[in-house]
């Protein structure tokens, strides 16, 4: 059951974290009261691990434009995602060099577009324990969400060795059937992702190449990923965390301007492939802040671009800052199942429901 008590802003029973400290009622219509509170703490957080607690914008820096947040950097300083870093003319990081790690997982794995994904479309009796996926977790992000399931990274982000994108592509062998870059983020490190994936392409040229990202990067780079998942097979799968700007800001520290921009241009795409898809979508339902309502908008933004496009509507479980929350009622992911199925998504899946 999702945790209810009384919000202090309204005084009526919701469900709400401590974190953001009201309900989604009240963070609607007061937002712009409540948004430098909010902030804050968005930036003690960052401050916790060693990360800028915002985009600089230094007039002096050198601009990356590698995603949405386009941070000018001063010299010796980095960008928002910690490995984006100035030297005071050019900036590097997240090209030629990747923090991360990576593993073979035996297939069918965890995937989020699992549902629908080239692997899918196997016999897993026969993909089982014979092929795999290189994983590649990308550990860094440009986002700041108070709800991240994967945060632990960040405490060992300094410690972590980067390697070329050749070392990683190298890591190839007989039985990798598919590479998924997902992370933190791959937006971050978008370029070395791409220059990764050419260097397997040769290496392997049946490798199915995937993404699993919050679609905030250069529509340019953004391109460069489509081009490769469309050649080799793969899937973009978008993370639309929200569709009110104002809720996403709350949620995750920054606008999803940029996010919907790409979607949209992702969209354009989608009918040279759609089976497997060439692009997909997930939302995590954060109990009390994305329900019916948001989801509602998001299935109609969708349905929007072409009702075939892959819908993942996945069970949230309460972690990181946001902790105080209880996990998605089964009846609130059901409802809000139907509700995509109802405004005519034709591929819609419901994810996690082990923990429900």
């Amino acid at each position: 059951m999702t945790k209810k008590k009384l919000c202090p802003a309204c005084g009526k029973e919701n469900a709400f974290s401590e974190i953001v400290g009201v309900c989604k009622d009240c963070l609607l219509k007061n937002f712009d009261e409540l948004w430098q509170k909010i902030e804050l703490r968005h930036k003690e957080i960052r401050r916790t691990f060693g990360l800028p607690e915002s985009a600089p914008k230094d007039s002096s820096g050198v601009q990356c434009k590698f995603c949405a947040n386009e941070c000018r950097i001063p010299k010796g300083s980095s960008g928002l995602c910690g490995v984006r870093k100035s030297d005071g003319k050019t900036i590097a990081g997240g090209d030629k060099l990747g923090y991360l790690s990576h593993y073979f997982d035996p297939l069918p794995t965890n995937c989020v577009t699992q549902f629908c994904c080239a692997a899918s479309k196997e016999n897993f009796s026969r993909l089982r324990r014979k092929a795999y996926n290189l994983a590649v977790f990308y550990a860094a992000c440009n986002f700041s969400c108070l709800f991240c399931q994967n945060w632990h990274y960040r405490r060992g982000l300094k410690r972590i060795q980067p390697i070329t994108h050749e070392e990683l592509a190298s890591s190839l062998n007989d039985k990798t059937y598919c590479i998924c870059y997902f992370g933190g983020d791959p937006t971050c490190q978008i370029a070395h992702s791409i220059l990764a994936s050419r260097d397997a392409m040769r290496i392997k040229p049946n490798i199915k190449i995937c993404w699993e990202t919050n679609g905030s990067m250069n529509p340019r780079l953004l391109e460069a990923t489509l081009k490769i998942a469309l050649k080799t097979g793969g899937t973009v799968k978008f993370d639309l965390k929200a569709y009110t700007e104002s809720l996403h800001f709350a949620l995750c520290g920054t606008s999803n301007k940029r996010t919907l921009e790409n979607f949209l241009l992702a969209g354009k795409w989608f009918k040279l492939r759609k089976n497997p898809p060439l692009i997909a979508a997930s939302t995590p339902l954060v109990s009390g802040y994305v329900d019916q309502a948001e989801v509602k908008k998001i299935a109609q933004f969708i349905a929007s671009i072409d009702p075939d496009i892959p819908y993942s509507l996945l069970v949230f479980h309460p972690d990181f800052c946001m902790g105080d929350l209880a996990i998605t009622s089964r009846d609130t992911a059901l409802e809000c199942y139907e509700i995509a199925k109802r405004i005519g998504l034709k591929r819609v899946n419901l994810g996690n429901i082990h923990l429900i």
